[in-house]
């Protein structure tokens, strides 16, 4: 048993000359949802379609579940789901035609295809629509369309590009929701976005790519736990006339590195500690009888991360 579903070993694509994914090492642990985060034009779609053998990579090796690519891509095809950033033709077709149409292109039929026809759509949550052509749907249904047509023969991988891209709100909360219900059944779930709020609530693991390089992977609760143990940023919110000896008090602790005080909206104090949890300097308030409206940690999410770990580099 592979503790990696997809690996990529010194993967390079060009285009004309240009290098597009360069060098790129990767893991997608088994059973992850793992986000694939960086800007525009880092390389996250050409990468996405080299996982799902729609395009070759120049040199390199890229395996899924243990089998190498290049050797074994219809056997991939078969465990591999892979949705585009768009949703593409096909659009004067049912949403019940439309998944026949490709569940045959996976070899599906009979009871076989229509029982995987309704499990799709109640999943999708499109049972309701399922007479209506594609042409006839929101941005966000026929988002849940593509998943569904990715989802038809059961694959143990999905790739999915932007699959929130171009959804309003609503839309985007609810296709959180289908991953993250995916992600549960046990499927390995690779996404890329540069929406980091995308990616916040329903990834475990993530790699952040800039200029086709992967800068940085992991695990998204060991790097929080780590940057934890690094920045202990807080803020802290006084009445009026606490706040001076509030901001003394606060630079008085073992540790604070620095404290400012700020008006604009009532008092609030912003420090940052090294080497001691910030919690010491809500204990020294307290001490000091020091009535305290709120207090809070700086958080470490998403962001935070990919700030911390893409610094110095120019794009």
């Amino acid at each position: 048993m592979y503790s990696a579903m997809i690996q990529l070993a010194k993967v390079r694509k060009s285009y004309d000359g240009k290098i597009v994914v360069d060098d790129m090492d990767l893991e997608v642990p088994r059973g992850s949802i793992f986000g694939l985060i960086g800007p525009n034009g880092a390389g996250k779609t050409t990468t996405l379609k080299m996982i799902s053998t729609l395009i070759k990579p120049d040199t390199g090796k890229i395996a899924i579940g243990g089998e190498d690519l290049s050797r074994e891509v219809r056997a991939a095809r078969r465990i591999l789901g892979y949705m585009a950033d768009q949703f593409g033709q096909f659009r004067t077709l049912s949403c019940e035609e439309y998944l026949e149409y490709f569940g045959r292109a996976h070899d599906l039929g009979g009871r076989e295809l229509t029982s995987r026809v309704n499990a799709v759509l109640e999943l999708t949550d499109l049972i309701g629509v399922r007479h209506e052509t594609a042409n006839t749907l929101s941005t966000g249904m026929c988002q849940r369309l593509a998943l569904a047509k990715t989802l038809l023969h059961d694959p143990q991988v999905l790739v999915l590009d932007e699959p929130a891209s171009g959804l309003d709100p609503r839309a985007r909360i609810e296709i959180r929701s289908l991953l993250k219900e995916l992600g549960s059944m046990g499927k390995t779930v690779i996404i890329s976005s540069h929406i980091l709020a995308d990616l916040e609530e329903i990834c475990t693991h993530a790699a952040i790519v800039e200029l086709g390089r992967v800068v940085w992977s992991g695990s998204l609760s060991v790097v929080k736990k780590e940057l934890r143990a690094q920045r202990f940023g807080f803020f802290v919110e006084v009445a009026e006339e606490d706040a001076q000896r509030t901001l003394e008090a606060v630079k008085a602790v073992e540790g604070v590195e620095v404290a400012t005080l700020t008006t604009s909206g009532g008092p609030r104090i912003e420090g940052r500690m090294a080497g001691r949890h910030s919690s010491q300097v809500l204990r020294a308030l307290i001490s000091a009888d020091i009535e305290v409206v709120s207090f809070s940690q700086e958080k470490v999410d998403l962001e935070a991360i990919f700030l911390e770990r893409t610094k110095g580099i120019v794009s």
